[in-house]
């Protein structure tokens, strides 16, 4: 009887403790643009992370970061990651209450680069001179993070970003549009890269600079203000999330499957990427942040003056609490 007694005990208690669980989970709303520059969020939820840490991430796919941020600034949603574009600059310079907390994928210092200019086989493109005039698929269009990156590259031979003709067009969508012929040039992004390589329909023409660091995570205010706990749980889960992807770590099984899950291309294919550095400590490159910014208004798209300052449109409470949580990263 006693044995009876002390089970029933024991699966109450389990089912509080259940309960307990259940009630102290919350609800994180967030926008992702499906692309390896984001794989540190992809692990850090589907092992479990931010439900160890009392979220469940509701993710969505979307073209360009920009696009969340009337959703961001009214606070339908919390979180939105993808590439920094002129959009969130103006957003806030106008008042809306938006900023970015942390990195996510950075250009790494090898001869490859994750985010490559490739140009389709049989267009007749060699050179960055013969841009001009080309059409390019570019996600977010030249305003967005990777136009910031194709402006870059083109103007290394003085071309300007409006001397080609653009094709707002998600990572997915651009491989479909270079094998059909629908468009010249892409401003790719892993692993959607590496397949148009090795499927033998484009080639890369040009690479941004190493260190660049165009795509990041932003926070709404509401998020900020109303669950201040909520925020810093969620940065904790994603640093773990980065310093799971580490070295070797990236191509483990669980995380090319993982990876598979959210870009759709094949494991295989994900080994042999060009990798983003993802650095465990989420160190944010304010510098590229600037340069991005002033791009923007040397084209019109920011009209502001004088430019923001880095306080203005960065926080870094929730990295430094990740970091206080889990300290510094330890490499081997």
């Amino acid at each position: 009887m006693r044995k009876v007694i002390c089970s029933i005990m024991v699966t109450l208690l389990m089912a509080v403790g259940s309960t307990a669980a259940n009630a102290a989970t919350e609800t994180v709303r967030l926008h992702y643009v499906p692309s390896l520059y984001a794989a540190p969020l992809f692990v850090a939820q589907e092992k479990g992370f931010f439900e160890q840490n009392g979220l469940k991430v509701d993710m969505k796919p979307i073209t360009a970061v920009t696009e969340s941020v009337p959703l961001l600034s009214s606070g339908q949603i919390d979180v939105a990651t993808g590439g920094y574009g002129a959009g969130i600059f103006s957003a806030i310079k106008d008042g809306i209450d938006i900023r970015i907390v942390a990195p996510m994928g950075v250009v790494g210092q090898g001869q490859r680069a994750p985010n490559p200019l490739l140009v389709r086989k049989g267009a007749g493109i060699t050179s960055i001179k013969q841009m001009k005039g080309k059409r390019v698929a570019c996600a977010g269009g030249l305003v967005g993070g990777s136009g910031f990156q194709l402006i870059q590259i083109l103007e290394t031979e003085g071309v300007s970003g409006n001397d080609v003709i653009l094709n707002n067009l998600r990572f997915p969508d651009q491989v479909v549009a270079l094998t059909q012929g629908a468009v010249d040039a892409a401003m790719s992004s892993e692993p959607f890269a590496t397949k148009l390589i090795k499927d033998g329909v484009a080639v890369a023409l040009a690479y941004p600079k190493p260190g660049t660091s165009v795509t990041g995570l932003l926070y709404s205010g509401k998020f900020m203000k109303e669950r201040p706990q909520a925020a810093k749980n969620f940065m904790v889960a994603l640093m773990k999330g980065f310093r799971d992807v580490q070295g070797d770590k990236f191509v483990s099984p669980e995380n090319l499957q993982i990876f598979n899950k959210y870009t759709k291309v094949a494991t295989e294919i994900m080994r042999e990427v060009a990798r983003y550095d993802y650095d465990p400590d989420l160190v944010l490159n304010t510098a590229t942040l600037l340069e991005q910014q002033a791009v923007y208004m040397r084209y019109g798209a920011l009209k502001y003056s004088p430019p923001l300052k880095p306080e203005q449109f960065v926080d870094e409470t929730y990295i430094k609490h990740a970091l206080s949580v889990l300290g510094p990263y330890k490499r081997n």
